[in-house]
């Protein structure tokens, strides 16, 4: 445990044969619940290394009270992918996936 409260675990994702990189985050999900067994049934959010989020970013996604919630940047409003913290919205799943 860290100074500031934060534990950080590692999960080792492979690549797959043919491949030159790995599958994507849903596959770095899945390695991480494979390490983290405690994880199963648990709020946690994952956060792309590519994306900084903010606090109030984060604490909006956290209070939303929508399971599944995700951080979308809506690059047509702010006019550059490059402002991404001036254009985020949140969605939430309102069906269930077959």
């Amino acid at each position: 445990m860290s100074s500031h409260g934060v534990r950080i675990s590692y999960a080792v994702q492979a690549v797959p044969g043919g491949r030159t990189k790995p599958l994507g985050t849903a596959d770095a999900l899945l390695c991480a619940l494979r390490v983290r067994t405690d994880w199963s049934g648990k709020k946690f959010t994952v956060c792309n290394g590519d994306n900084l989020y903010s606090q109030g970013v984060l604490k909006q996604l956290r209070e939303t009270g929508h399971p599944g919630a995700l951080i979308d940047y809506d690059g047509t409003r702010s006019g550059s992918r490059n402002r991404k913290s001036s254009s985020l919205r949140f969605l939430k799943r309102t069906g269930t996936a077959t």
